[in-house]
């Protein structure tokens, strides 16, 4: 019933058969219906979770010839949440050697749906086939939407599409002219004006109730609909009665691989030229970890990204949890309520700044930038390089990289300004399909920043002048700001700020320290918030390189059960940190039975314990009601309200100390109908009872809602008078009805 609940088991593996391969899962594509199972809202069962991903063959059936062991593979594949995958040959096709594993997976199961529909029900590119002109496709920033709107463009249509308010910036982007809200039936009259009252050829539906007639009545004789969506799907009788004269088709891709195996391969071999030959693009998209697939599926639940959703399997980076064979890593992760994708991936032809870039980690960043592809560096340092960095400088160099090193001060707006000037950066964005390359000099444009600069001045507070908090705070404080002014316009892959622990656990001497990297903290979730790439790492203490091991800070921290990070650990964490959406994440090695034996920073133990897993989980439902019962009758109500906003909370993303007004209605605070499901799910289950599917709607704030379950479903009774009908706001019926109808629309609009 909700997301939470989801977890990692064993895996038996099964050996393929004559005709099957075996896939080790590189990438997995997230699809509404895995949102729609975890809900508990498909009505059918199923045993298998996910329906694409990308890979390598590590085993293939005897009578496979044209595939091998070692292949690159992007599949439908039901299972491929899984680490391994086995699969029928024909729903598997050689991945591109153009595109990465994120890219890949963005095919098979949007742009199959697509061409399907488009290509072999339509005929969109036959010569003798109706040649449509105009098309309406719903939801078009969507994964399967904007697959859809790719090939319509490729076969010359005239595309209308729909979307949420918040995402027709981007499709304009994509050349799409005409561009109406999802959220209602207004865009049917928009098309009949823009085309003179002739309406459209082809509707690519995936919308639900009023929009499905209002989409009929735009649809010329003669015209195709096809309906993609999963809910209120009418029979051909039904269309037949509103609409006669016009094609009516389903589009089920898994009933079409089961009966026309040989069609899907087919299909998927047309797609993977058509990508290899940058006819078709790839899908944008946002990356999740595996570790991190419950925040992924809340993501999509929310209707908030454009494009694809992926679930990245980096089996082979080192295991964060491999820091000591005493320490635990645990990463503490701050949330966003506007986090901003961005794209981990290292291009050959872009360049990558680094502040800081002539330290010990700063170089240590710089030839890992290179490992992992980069040919131009930009190394900012406050002093000349020192042997060792010219020395590491000239083997970068030896081995073709570009790296230019440039004395300036991070703090100094000028001195930064013109750095970007003088490399054309502030024009240009590195992120386009063909980036074009300055004149002069020649570097290619920017496409991402590492911030490491720093300085320590430690000393305690009463000693602390303007001048010692200044020299601390100025390369990080300063320098990131200028950094951001001078990026906030260009499109970069990501904006990583190297922080420190000190500002999550405080650090007795640091305050000049500590303020400075909360300062990188709050900069991420501000450029997350205004949509820009941001990442603030709150590193602990590195061995071996660094300030802090030339201090011997991590013989001190390692005292009190706070171990080190080694440089390999921290570059394969760093990659892994890359891929996933929160703004901020620490990252410290912690001995849990010593550092909360250690008094070390007394008022934060008791937080910290709640991340270290207890041995027996006590079922919250028996909790709950165990606990209403020794409440006071008069407490109780007060008990459940402050419960329900703690739950609706967590639903919504929020901390602890931003819990939404018991008499905000839940539509207006950002609930939407996947969020009113998950929520009626928790409260079934710790409340151990069964509650209608309307009940959020009927009670559209946290106030109206506890009175309800207390009164009619608990039946519970207090001492003191009931509410007045004025306190407990309801809709009335009409109003009810339209809530219900948006909201189910909205449940379909990001298919």
């Amino acid at each position: 019933g909700t997301a939470e609940n989801l977890q990692l088991t064993p895996l038996q593996r099964r050996p393929p058969q004559a005709s099957e391969v075996e896939i080790k899962v590189k990438t997995t594509g997230l699809n509404f219906i895995d949102v729609l199972d975890t809900l508990g809202l498909l009505p059918f069962e199923k045993d298998w979770f996910g329906v694409e991903c990308a890979g390598e063959i590590v085993a293939v059936g005897e009578s496979v010839i044209d595939l091998a062991i070692g292949n690159n593979v992007i599949a439908l594949a039901t299972g491929s949440f899984n680490q391994y995958v086995t699969v029928d040959r024909l729903m598997v096709v050689n991945k591109p050697d153009n595109l990465n594993w994120e890219e890949a997976v963005t095919i098979p199961a949007n742009f199959l749906t697509a061409s399907y529909a488009l290509e072999n029900i339509v005929g969109a590119f036959g010569e003798t086939s109706l040649q449509p002109k105009r098309i309406l496709i719903h939801a078009a920033a969507g994964g399967t939407g904007m697959a859809a709107v790719q090939i319509a463009q490729l076969a010359g249509m005239e595309v209308f599409a729909t979307a949420s308010s918040s995402k027709w910036d981007f499709l304009h982007s994509l050349g799409i002219k005409h561009v109406m809200n999802s959220r209602n039936l207004d865009f049917a009259d928009e098309i009949m004006q823009l085309t003179n009252g002739e309406g459209v050829d082809i509707v690519f539906n995936s919308l639900s109730g009023e929009f499905i007639d209002k989409s009929l009545s735009i649809l010329k004789d003669n015209g195709h609909f096809l309906e993609i969506g999963k809910r209120d799907i009418k029979s051909k009788t039904e269309i037949a009665k509103i609409k006669p004269n016009i094609s009516y088709s389903l589009i089920d891709l898994f009933t079409t691989a089961q009966q026309q195996p040989d069609l899907i391969q087919s299909l998927l071999i047309k797609l993977a030229e058509r990508f290899s030959t940058g006819e078709l693009k790839p899908l944008p998209h946002k990356t999740f970890p595996l570790e991190n697939t419950i925040s992924a599926f809340q993501y999509m639940q929310q209707a908030k990204h454009i494009g694809k959703v992926i679930i990245g399997h980096n089996s082979d980076a080192t295991d964060i949890s491999s820091f000591a064979s005493l320490c635990e890593a645990v990463s503490f992760r701050a949330t966003s309520s506007a986090s901003s994708a961005f794209s981990s991936q290292i291009k050959e032809n872009a360049t990558y700044l680094i502040a800081g870039g002539l330290g010990d980690l700063g170089l240590l960043t710089a030839n890992w930038l290179v490992e992992k592809g980069a040919r131009y560096l930009i190394l900012i340092g406050r002093s000349k390089p020192s042997e060792y960095a010219q020395q590491q400088i000239d083997k970068l160099e030896q081995e073709n990289i570009t790296v230019k090193v440039i004395q300036a001060d991070i703090s100094d707006y000028n001195s930064i300004e013109n750095i970007f000037t003088s490399n054309n950066f502030i024009s240009f964005h590195a992120t386009s399909a063909s980036p074009t390359y300055p004149t002069s000099p020649a570097l290619p444009p920017l496409a991402g920043i590492i911030h490491s600069a720093g300085v320590l001045d430690d000393g305690m507070m009463v000693n602390m002048d303007a001048d010692r908090m200044q020299t601390v705070m100025n390369p990080k404080v300063s320098g990131a700001w200028n950094l951001h002014q001078l990026t906030k316009d260009i499109e970069l892959d990501f904006f990583i700020l190297f922080s420190s622990a000190a500002s999550l656990l405080g650090s007795p001497g640091q305050t000049n320290h500590v303020v400075a990297n909360t300062f990188l903290d709050s900069l991420a979730h501000y450029r997350q918030a205004q949509g820009l790439p941001g990442l603030s790492l709150n590193w602990g203490a590195w061995s071996d390189i660094g300030a802090a091991a030339k201090l011997k800070v991590d013989r001190t921290m390692n005292l009190k059960g706070i171990g080190a990070i080694s440089p390999q650990e921290g570059l394969a964490i760093l990659e892994k940190m890359m891929n996933q959406s929160n703004p901020q994440v620490g990252i410290i090695p912690v001995d849990w039975s010593r550092f909360t034996d250690s008094g070390y920073n007394l008022p934060l133990v008791a937080d910290f314990k709640q991340l270290k897993p207890e041995a027996n989980v006590v079922n919250s439902s028996v909790n709950f009601l165990g606990e209403l019962e020794t409440i006071k009758p008069e407490q109780k109500l007060k008990y459940l309200t402050t419960f329900i906003q703690k739950q609706v909370g967590n639903v919504l993303g929020l901390p602890a100390n931003k819990l939404p007004s018991t008499s905000q209605g839940f539509f207006d605070i950002g609930m939407d109908s996947l969020m009113a499901i998950e929520l009626k799910n928790k409260l079934e289950t710790n409340l151990e009872t069964t509650i209608s599917s309307t009940v959020i709607f009927e009670h559209s704030n946290i106030n109206s809602l506890s009175n309800y379950l207390f009164y009619e479903v608990l039946k519970l009774e207090v001492s003191e008078k009931e509410l007045s009908e004025e306190e407990q706001p309801k809709l009335s019926p009409e109003e009810l009805e339209n809530a219900i109808a948006q909201e189910l629309a909205d449940l379909e609009s990001f298919l």
